[in-house]
C-alpha cells in the first residue's frame, strides 16, 4: 500500500488490515525500518544511487535559488 501511495495515512492502513494504528506504527517503524516524511512513509537507509540522486537535486534547487534569491525572499516576505 506504501509504495502505491506514500502519503497514505496509518489509520487507512489499520482499517484495511483489521490491525491497530499502534501496531501498524511498530511495523513500519521497526519492522520495515521506515520514518515519516514531509507526510510520505520513506525507508530509512538509502541506496547509494539513491544518495547521489538527492544530493544532485538538492544541488540544482540551491543553484535555482541563488540565481533567484531576491524573488524566493519577496515571496516569503510578501505571504
Amino acid at each position: 500500500m506504501l509504495l502505491d501511495d506514500r502519503p497514505t495515512k496509518v489509520r487507512e492502513i489499520a482499517e484495511t488490515v483489521g490491525i491497530t494504528k499502534e501496531r501498524v506504527g511498530y511495523i513500519l517503524r521497526e519492522e520495515l525500518d521506515m520514518k515519516k516524511l514531509c507526510a510520505r512513509w520513506v525507508p530509512t537507509m538509502l541506496t547509494a544511487n539513491q544518495k547521489r540522486t538527492r544530493r544532485k537535486i538538492s544541488e540544482e534547487c540551491f543553484e535555482r535559488f541563488n540565481k533567484k534569491k531576491r524573488f524566493c525572499v519577496s515571496i516569503y516576505y510578501s505571504g
